[in-house]
């Protein structure tokens, strides 16, 4: 596995088509933390960009994450909240512990924390053996994490997901169409394993629990040394289904190793796997089509990988 350094909290080439409400310049955020954190700023590097948030290496020791789009604001406090509610809980694998919460000119949120050492998981040279051992940490985790019983407070605070409850008919025929697009345009030959996928997914309906999720638990978001060390950028955090994190042991686990994580996590109805495994085989046909995630070769193959686990095994 890749040696420790600073993470790379969320990918660079997500920024390609969206602009941004507020910018921040390295001067802009050395003077700011002295004036409202009370922080001496010694060193400061841009960490990295994404659609919806920058963040910056701060003395070696603090990652500090400014949001860049008004659209975004929501989403930022919501990851605050979370963060700062899931420090009471405790975890096999680190969650980042805000140390430093507010806002800029009164509406722009930010958030410091302290540097979880590691490399993101799309560039860790994860083999089958390494993944397999990931796996059981992660269902150790996401088991943890889904008994986390929601407060009304929570639910004050958090967004909803509706995946699973609603209808799910009109999303199910995007994807099939997509796959379609993608036959037409001769890039998949054969699509009887992906319209299996889908076929299975059609009528499924998730029951109403309700649990905190991260709701984008990727290599991208996992952090490794020698082992998964931590689980990063909690933005899109809701309260939803717990199906909705279990699409990882499909795009991270060869079929051999999802039966011990499934063991790990506890059993599940079908129709929550089903609908895990449709949404994760949407994800890695998003990543592996966008132009955006094209431009970073390791995470491309990281999601042609991905594919591939998803489409192994029953």
């Amino acid at each position: 596995m890749g040696t420790e350094s600073p993470p790379q909290w969320s990918d660079p080439n997500a920024l390609a088509g969206f602009s941004s409400d507020i910018d921040y310049t390295e001067q802009q955020v050395s003077a700011f933390l002295k004036k409202e954190a009370g922080l001496s700023v010694s060193a400061m590097e841009p960490l990295g960009a994404g659609t919806d948030s920058v963040a910056f290496l701060v003395n070696q020791t603090w990652i500090f994450k400014f949001t860049r789009r008004r659209e975004a604001i929501p989403y930022a406090s919501a990851e605050s909240y979370v963060l700062e509610r899931l420090a009471r809980e405790s975890f096999p694998i680190a969650v980042p512990r805000v140390k430093y919460a507010g806002f800029i000119r009164r509406e722009w949120p930010y958030i410091g924390y302290r540097v979880i050492p590691g490399v993101p998981g799309y560039r860790s040279g994860l083999d089958r053996r390494q993944r397999t051992q990931t796996g059981v940490l992660l269902a150790d985790f996401l088991r943890a994490l889904h008994a986390v019983e929601p407060t009304a407070e929570d639910r004050q605070a958090l967004p909803e997901d509706r995946f699973g409850h609603d209808d799910l008919d009109d999303w199910i025929d995007e994807i099939e169409s997509r796959i379609k697009g993608l036959v037409s345009a001769g890039v998949v030959q054969d699509p009887s394993d992906r319209l299996s996928i889908i076929s299975a997914a059609r009528g499924c309906r998730l029951d109403a629990r309700v649990s905190i999720v991260h709701r984008d638990l990727t290599a991208k978001n996992m952090l490794f040394t020698d082992s998964l060390k931590g689980i990063v950028d909690w933005a899109d955090a809701s309260l939803g289904h717990p199906a909705i994190d279990l699409e990882i042991p499909y795009l991270l686990l060869p079929a051999e190793s999802r039966g011990a994580f499934w063991e790990r996590y506890g059993d599940v109805p079908s129709a929550w796997r089903v609908l895990a495994r449709l949404r994760a085989l949407y994800r890695t046909g998003f990543w592996i089509s966008s132009p955006a995630y094209q431009a970073d070769p390791a995470f491309h193959e990281e999601a042609r990988q991905a594919l591939q686990f998803v489409l192994e095994g029953p």
